[in-house]
């Protein structure tokens, strides 16, 4: 594939007919999908962000994709909420407990 093409295939120009010795301007570019490194499906890799508070404040990340939460601790898209949810109440009560060993 050529240059040209390439950037053709990612991105979208338009030049200006009044005046087609300007350079082309930029429109819009055009994502890359690719397989998705967790869950294989070819996705345009888009993510959501939320901050929960309960059990511990903590941020969570999901895979539009593929529908899957971030690992905490592994850092895949391998988790469903209710499993996140166990890992962050267990991530809590060893918190819990370095806090009680700290203090006395």
């Amino acid at each position: 594939m050529k240059t040209h093409e390439l950037v053709g295939h990612l991105a979208e120009f338009k030049v200006d007919k009044a005046n087609p010795a300007e350079p082309p301007r930029l429109v819009k570019l055009k994502p890359n999908p690719q397989p998705c490194e967790d869950c294989g499906l070819v996705c345009e890799r888009r993510i959501e962000h939320s901050i929960r508070l309960t059990p511990i404040k903590h941020w969570r990340t999901k895979c539009t994709g593929c529908g899957k939460w971030k690992h905490p601790e592994t850092g895949e898209f391998d988790c469903t909420p209710q499993e996140l949810n166990g890992i962050y109440r267990r991530l809590e009560s060893e918190l819990q407990g370095r806090r009680k060993y700290e203090r006395k």
